[in-house]
This record gives C-alpha cells, sequence and structure tokens, in this order.
C-alpha cells in the first residue's frame, strides 16, 4: 500500500485520484489512496452505458435483416447468370473468359418480356451454342428476375 506524506499537495492528489477515475475503463476498481480516504470505487455500467453500447451495434450493422434476405436474393441470381453463361461460353476454369455482360438493372427496366427477351437475345446471341439452349436459359432467366 502506497504512504503520501501530507505536505500541502491534497490538490495533487485530489487531481490524480481524479485522473484514475477518468481514465479507466467500466467494471473496474478504484483505489483511492489519498490520506482519509479508504473506499473502493466498483464502476458498474449504467443506463447510458448500456444505450451506447446498444448505438455501436446498430452504427456496425450496414443494412437491415428484408434488405439483407433482398441482397442475398439478387446475388443468387447473378450467380446463376454467371454460371450458365460460363456454361454457355465453355468456359472450362476460372481463368477462362467470356465475351457477355447482362447487367440485371438494364434487364428489370425493361417493359415487356419481349423487350427483355430481345435484351438478353442480343447479349447471348454469339454464344457457341444452339438457339434451343440459349432460348432456355433466357426464359429461365427472366423467371428468376420475376423473383427480384
Amino acid at each position: 500500500m502506497a504512504t503520501f506524506t501530507s505536505t500541502g499537495t491534497t490538490p495533487a492528489v485530489a487531481d490524480m485520484n481524479s485522473y484514475r477515475n477518468a481514465a479507466a475503463p467500466a467494471n473496474t476498481v478504484h483505489n483511492n489512496t489519498s490520506p482519509g480516504n479508504h473506499a473502493v470505487n466498483f464502476h458498474t455500467p449504467t443506463k447510458r452505458d448500456e444505450v451506447h453500447e446498444q448505438k455501436q451495434k446498430y452504427f456496425t450493422a450496414k443494412y437491415g435483416a428484408q434488405q439483407m434476405v433482398l441482397i442475398r436474393k439478387r446475388l443468387k441470381v447473378e450467380d446463376w447468370v454467371d454460371d450458365q453463361l460460363r456454361d454457355l461460353y465453355d468456359c472450362e476454369d476460372d481463368a477462362d473468359t467470356y465475351d457477355c455482360e447482362i447487367d440485371l438493372d438494364e434487364v428489370l427496366d425493361l417493359d415487356t418480356d419481349n423487350e427483355k427477351r430481345q435484351f438478353i437475345w442480343e447479349k447471348v446471341s454469339n454464344a457457341p451454342q444452339s438457339q434451343e439452349v440459349l432460348s432456355k436459359f433466357i426464359e429461365e432467366l427472366l423467371e428468376r428476375t420475376k423473383t427480384l
């Protein structure tokens, strides 16, 4: 235990104790060692600390649960499109690329299914597959875009 000699430095000891109390993290024990004060203080989390913790949790979440469901749906369709285009263009591994880019937003912005079919057909018409395989891909893509 530390011993202090009183030589008129009481304000310095008081400043040191206030520094210890202010700089300590939550749930810590403070030992006030100033003469005549032999108490141990416990800092318990207050309602304000709980609100601050809840705010931190809220700020770290970028999207709500419903928004995440929509994002996962969209990613699932985009991954499916990528896999299908790899098959249509005979890509054997991840290093192979294909010369086709279908933007789902552009497809969704078109009004009718016929416009969407025509748009997608123009994008995939140079694929080395039969017209029947391409038509099947287009129809399945249209069905999947309806879920978005």
